[in-house]
């Protein structure tokens, strides 16, 4: 039985080694393509995204253009952001990327004294820096990519003449990051400002600025309600307070008399809107804004000529549009 055995491996050993060398081959081959594919795809560049808040649809919606522009670039973006505002943590991730020798930083700017020292700080260290949606103009950033703020500014009060019919007694409600000391809130209601020079029956009351989420906004409505009764319209600066506002305008019974303007868009937004509860609301394009900016991002570390300012739209949205 063994001689028997042994004449069957003498037999087909050929045949049985000739088969073993095709799957090596096969396998070979195969790592062979795995490896080129991975060399193929590996990354060209790696970005840091800083951004403001990960709840916020706004910033949500900038991600999205992020994503679609490292696919098309082929490019590694580190997105990075608080679920809520936080000026710190901006700092934080600002300092890392900075340690970490990226190959560009794409940021919002809080508002830090400092926060333009250290974007001059990567700069140095030869780290190209790109600012979205609020800018640090005294910097060494190499673009801004945002709206026009004055231009924001006065189609919200565009929005708010025909939400009050040019009668109203108007609430501003900013967030902390768009306070009353950033040139961004500066030019919105520079021209917010001038168009109501033409509107002698509209004007300003109060200006409120909240904490980045829903519940300032919510006690900051329900201080208009109770103690400013001739307030009967409020311009929210952020996608939060928006929603905050409105939710409360609910709660207390004032929808129809309290008009709101808001900024910002979202299912539960367009719900409000639908329902005439939000009159209309503004915002700059978030998703053109995302891709832009690692466009942008690439076209430097290419060397190619990129201007220091792109303007992105601005989006209305109301009922019926």
């Amino acid at each position: 039985m063994l001689r028997g055995l042994v004449r069957l491996i003498k037999k087909y050993s050929i045949s049985l080694l000739v088969i073993a060398i095709c799957l090596a081959s096969v396998v070979l081959g195969q790592l062979k393509a795995i490896n080129s594919k991975l060399v193929e795809e590996a990354p060209d560049y790696h970005f840091y995204f800083i951004a403001q808040s990960s709840t916020d649809p706004f910033w949500q919606k900038v991600e999205e253009g992020v994503k679609k522009a490292a696919l098309d670039y082929n490019v590694y973006v580190e997105y990075v952001s608080p679920r809520f505002s936080n000026a710190q943590e901006a700092y934080k991730y600002l300092d890392i990327a900075t340690i970490s020798n990226v190959d560009g930083i794409i940021t919002y700017v809080p508002r830090l004294a400092d926060y333009s020292k250290r974007i001059d700080q990567a700069f140095e260290q030869n780290i190209p820096v790109v600012t979205v949606d609020s800018d640090a103009s005294s910097s060494k950033r190499q673009v801004y990519i945002g709206a026009n703020s004055y231009t924001f500014g006065k189609e919200a009060a565009k929005l708010m003449h025909e939400a009050t019919g040019g009668v109203a007694k108007i609430a501003v409600i900013s967030n902390e990051d768009i306070g009353s000391d950033t040139l961004e809130y500066d030019l919105k209601m520079s021209g917010f400002f001038d168009f109501l020079k033409e509107q002698p029956n509209m004007e300003i009351v109060k200006v409120y600025t909240s904490a980045m989420g829903v519940i300032s906004s919510e006690e900051i409505t329900q201080d208009i309600i109770s103690n400013h009764p001739e307030i009967n319209a409020i311009l929210t600066l952020s996608t939060s307070d928006t929603l905050g506002s409105a939710r409360l305008i609910v709660d207390r019974n004032r929808v129809g008399k309290i008009k709101l303007v808001g900024t910002g868009s979202s299912d539960k937004i367009k719900d409000y809107i639908d329902k005439g509860i939000i009159h209309s609301t503004i915002e700059s394009d978030g998703y053109s804004m995302g891709y832009m900016s690692v466009e942008s991002m690439v076209n430097i570390n290419k060397g190619y000529y990129t201007p220091t300012y792109i303007n992105t739209q601005i989006n209305i949205q109301k009922q019926g549009r």
